[in-house]
């Protein structure tokens, strides 16, 4: 794997698998997944992220402990050029609403073991439409059953980027914005599970916000 390719989240993903296929790309625990298999997985959930309503630079909010699933949200989202918010597990209930509302994410993807939170803070979510959980929920879909196919985007332009929002602070938790650069507009031809050609178009520095 030529790392000097690698301009983007979904290049790592798309270059790993195809240098490395079915070598494993993580291993937790008991649990392996090699590179052609989070591709696919990832694919997956950027076709239920586009059937959700999830598009270029739309927020994915994301709450569990260490976790593959974190990954394939992760690339998943970048294949539509999403933005993932990785919501600190450690955090009260009301400093997970606010940094998902203050996000703006549609999506909320959880561990079932945090139901006690969600319950606490989903009557206050603001803009969060599908609420997709890791494991059980007796009111929302599971993580497993929303990675259905649909249609792919044949295409995508800009920069992915993930949110870290870092510990809460007394003015509330704050959200720092961290894109890879892209210095170049380039184009490749794409891999499973996209067809077409990709478009990458140069953007603006990564900023962060705080709320002050």
């Amino acid at each position: 794997m030529d790392l000097s390719l690698v301009k983007n989240y979904t290049d790592v993903i798309d270059l790993g698998a195809a240098a490395l296929g079915d070598q494993d790309m993580i291993v937790l625990g008991d649990d392996r997944v090699s590179w052609n298999e989070m591709q696919r997985r990832a694919g997956q959930v950027a076709n239920a992220l586009v059937a959700d309503g999830v598009g270029s630079q739309d927020r994915v909010a994301f709450i569990d402990k260490n976790s593959i699933e974190f990954f394939e949200v992760v690339f998943g989202a970048a294949y539509v050029n999403g933005v993932t918010v990785a919501v600190n597990w450690r955090l009260a209930a009301p400093e997970m609403a606010y940094i998902i509302n203050d996000s703006q994410a549609k999506v909320l993807v959880l561990h079932e073991e945090f139901a006690e939170h969600l319950a606490a803070f989903e009557a206050d979510l603001t803009h969060v439409t599908r609420i997709v959980v890791i494991g059980s929920h007796g009111s929302h879909a599971s993580f497993e059953a929303d990675l259905m196919p649909t249609t792919a985007r044949s295409s995508r332009s800009g920069r992915p980027m993930t949110t870290l929002p870092p510990s809460s602070t007394r003015r509330g938790p704050q959200a720092c914005r961290r894109a890879p650069s892209s210095p170049t507009a380039t184009s490749r031809p794409s891999s499973p599970p996209w067809t077409g050609t990709w478009t990458r178009t140069p953007g603006t520095s990564a900023s962060c916000r705080s709320s002050t």
